[in-house]
Formats: structure tokens, C-alpha cells, sequence
């Protein structure tokens, strides 16, 4: 332990030497000078995809807006809650239904009902029925005008172009907003809307159930939910313990050519384990120590158990097998003296 002491004491001196040199200040410079223009970088380019992102709901909203006028009954739109293009698909919407499932932990009990104790909503599911249709003039169930908004604004795309729009939202599990906004009928009877942000496509069906001139009867079926955020960090964060975890990054089980001369003591003092947590994770040395026919070694060796750095280093300061850690040490202490 003493040498092991001396060698850090060592490395430590010439990481110290090394910082003062002009040739780390320099690169020091440059470093700092490269995460200064990263971050400005960053902060343009979410700057200019915010943007995009309400320009491409200004399209949304005119593209909306223009195809109004066009139906007699209950119209809907969808798009990407985080659209960058204004990607919008229109449909005759049929029928809209809305429905909320919970689950009721309940326990049975003698001569009388269950009797629960607790209640989790599970899901929230919109259905959609209706139609797809051709996105410029044409003949179709309603008639058009001369300045029918078909021609003033609204994207030329057939209803099986749309069509494979919405597959690939649902292929890539795309978040969507879908909104109905029904129109007043002759008697100014107005429906009811659905308007739901955070839908993502469960379900896409197409039903060919008889000629349609420019659509095509469809059905969807969404999920209700919240993305979930998904972190990364490289501190230490506490267990449900209460006790801090060790970050960094993680560094996979490590894997050896069995070669003449090894053993499973030898092996397990170099890395730090012993002779019978190689035998659990590889099997008797009986078997894996000795060549086969062919010369060969059977398998290769698992010496090391994956762990993040934090941890690695800390379990060689620990480790009975001081030897190692020195010489591990004494490689660092070479490549500072050069």
C-alpha cells in the first residue's frame, strides 16, 4: 500500500506540473473557447426550431381555417403536437367516442360483497370513424364552388397520400393533436368537439366496403398519455435507501483468452474477484482451463462484473490486490512524465 501511496502522490505531482505548463494553459484556452461557440451554437439552433415550430403552426391554423367552409357535418384535423412543417391531415369525421377505463383493486369477504380499497385510472382511448378525402377539386358528396378553398391555399394530396401519412405517424409513435370542430347544420343545431392534445395512433384500419370517388372509410383509435422524459447524468443520485449511488459512465463485464499457464486464483487476484465468483459465472476450471482436441479453449473468460467508473476506482483503492492498482498507477505516472 505504501508504493501505492507513493506512486499517486507521484501522478499527482505531475498532473500538478503538467497544468502549469504553456501548452495546457493553451489547450485550456481553446477548450473553453469551443464550449463558449457550442453553447452559443445550441442556443441559435433552439431558437431557430422554435421558429420553425410556430410558423409551422400558423400553417396548421390557416390550413384549418380554409378548409372550414368546406362540410355540412362534424370535420377533424390531426397533427404533430411538435410539427416543423405544418404536416396537417383533414378528415369527414362520422363518430367520435371518448372512453376511460380504471382498475379497482377489490377483495373479497364473506357473505356480502367485495369491498375495494383503492382505484388507478389505466387509459383514456378516442376513437375516430369517418372519412379521407381528396385534397383538391373535384367531384365529391358536397358540392363545389368557383372559389372553393380546394384551390386557394390547401396542399394538392390524394386521400392515399394521407393515408400513409397517418401510418407513418403511427409507425413512429408520433404525439398528435387532433381536433374536431363541427359546423352549424341548416337547423343551427351545433355538435359536440373533441379537441385532445398528447394522442398517440393505437390503431389505423381502412375499410373498402364499396366505390368511393376520391376517399376512403377509416378508423383510428388513440392512447391518452404524456411522454415520458427520459435523463441521463453522470451524478451520483440516492436509492430508495436513502444512500448515494455512484455516477459515471458504465463500463460492460470484461472478457479474457484463456491462455496456457492461467488459473482461476491467479486470475481472480489480478482482477480483483475470487476463485468462486469465476467459477459462478464460468463454470468449473476443469472444463474451461484446459484445451479440447483442436488446441482451443473451450470459451472465453469472464473476469470482471460491469460497473460504472465511479465504482471501478473505488473498488481497486479497496481492493486487497494493491499490486494491480500500483502498476495501474504507474502507467498514468509514465504518460504525464512525457
Amino acid at each position: 500500500m505504501a508504493e501505492y501511496q507513493a506512486q499517486a502522490k507521484s501522478a499527482s505531482s505531475k498532473m500538478s506540473t503538467l497544468k502549469k505548463s504553456p501548452s495546457y494553459k493553451k489547450a485550456s484556452s481553446k477548450l473553453k473557447k469551443a464550449k463558449s461557440t457550442a453553447k452559443q451554437s445550441k442556443a441559435a439552433y433552439d431558437k431557430y426550431m422554435k421558429k420553425r415550430h410556430a410558423t409551422a403552426l400558423k400553417r396548421v391554423a390557416q390550413q384549418r381555417q380554409e378548409n372550414y367552409k368546406r362540410f355540412m357535418a362534424p370535420h377533424a384535423s390531426l397533427h404533430a403536437t411538435n410539427s416543423l412543417t405544418g404536416l396537417e391531415v383533414f378528415l369527414f369525421a362520422t363518430d367520435e367516442s371518448e372512453t376511460n377505463d380504471s382498475t379497482a383493486t377489490t377483495y373479497p369477504i364473506d357473505k356480502d360483497d367485495p369491498v375495494v380499497d383503492h382505484v388507478q385510472r389505466t387509459a383514456k382511448t378516442i376513437t375516430i370513424n369517418g372519412y379521407l378525402y381528396d385534397q383538391k377539386a373535384g367531384k365529391r358528396l358536397w358540392s363545389g364552388t368557383k372559389d372553393d378553398v380546394s384551390g386557394s391555399g390547401l396542399p394538392k394530396k390524394s386521400c392515399r397520400q394521407q393515408y400513409n401519412n397517418l401510418k407513418k405517424w403511427q409507425f413512429d409513435g408520433t404525439e398528435l393533436v387532433y381536433k374536431s370542430n363541427a359546423a352549424n347544420d341548416v337547423g343551427k343545431r351545433v355538435m359536440n368537439k373533441i379537441y385532445y392534445k398528447h394522442l398517440f395512433m393505437t390503431n389505423l384500419t381502412k375499410t373498402l366496403d364499396a366505390p368511393l370517388l376520391g376517399m376512403m372509410k377509416i378508423s383510428m383509435t388513440f392512447q391518452f398519455a404524456y411522454k415520458a422524459k427520459v435523463t441521463t447524468t453522470s451524478k451520483g443520485t440516492k436509492n430508495n435507501k436513502g444512500k448515494k449511488t455512484t455516477g459515471g459512465k458504465y463500463v460492460g463485464a470484461k472478457y479474457i483468452t484463456v491462455k496456457k499457464g492461467m488459473t482461476y486464483w491467479g486470475l481472480a487476484k489480478k482482477y480483483g474477484t475470487t476463485v468462486a465468483q469465476l467459477r459462478k459465472w464460468n463454470g468449473s476450471e476443469k472444463v474451461t482451463m484446459y484445451p479440447g482436441k483442436n488446441g482451443k479453449y473451450p470459451v472465453k473468460l469472464r473476469v470482471t462484473q460491469g460497473m460504472s467508473t465511479a465504482a471501478l476506482s473505488k473498488s481497486l483503492v479497496k481492493n486487497k490486490a494493491s499490486t494491480s492498482a500500483a502498476s495501474t498507477l504507474s502507467k498514468i505516472a509514465k504518460q504525464l512524465s512525457k
